[in-house]
């Protein structure tokens, strides 16, 4: 580990890791998966996935199950995220709820409802999000 700002216990840093998460759409096939990657300093965690859904989503709102690590308890975290269809992008908002693994889309206009699956599916989807784990 690392001490940062003095050499107390409190102050040294030994929980560093990087790895890959596997992003599985409950309304829709990830078709192909480009880069899915995490970073975690302590309790702090940043995914960015890069990915392909097959053109098989139903209309119910889409999410995405996988994160590596639970999100906190009684905590919303957002994020980004966009996706490309029929060379169509729009920027939209990722979102998590309490102490899960699941990652939503909503949209960030109107009444910020979540984006349905066959709005998204046979397209490609970019998510970055920075939340706290438990």
């Amino acid at each position: 580990g690392i001490y940062l700002g003095g050499t107390g216990a409190a102050n040294k840093l030994d929980d560093y890791e990087e790895g890959t998460w596997t992003p599985v759409c409950s309304r829709a096939t990830v078709s192909a998966i480009n880069r899915a990657n995490y970073t975690k300093i302590g309790r702090l965690v940043h995914v960015f996935a890069f990915f392909v859904l097959a053109a098989d989503g139903t209309g119910h709102n889409i999410d995405f199950t996988g994160l590596p690590f639970s999100t906190q308890s009684n905590v919303h975290e957002t994020g980004i995220a966009q996706f490309s269809k029929n060379s169509t992008s729009r920027g939209i908002m990722a979102r998590t709820d309490s102490n899960n693994t699941t990652i939503y889309l909503i949209y960030t206009d109107g009444d910020q409802a979540q984006v349905p699956a066959d709005t998204v599916d046979g397209g490609h989807v970019m998510i970055s999000l920075t939340y706290n784990t438990a």
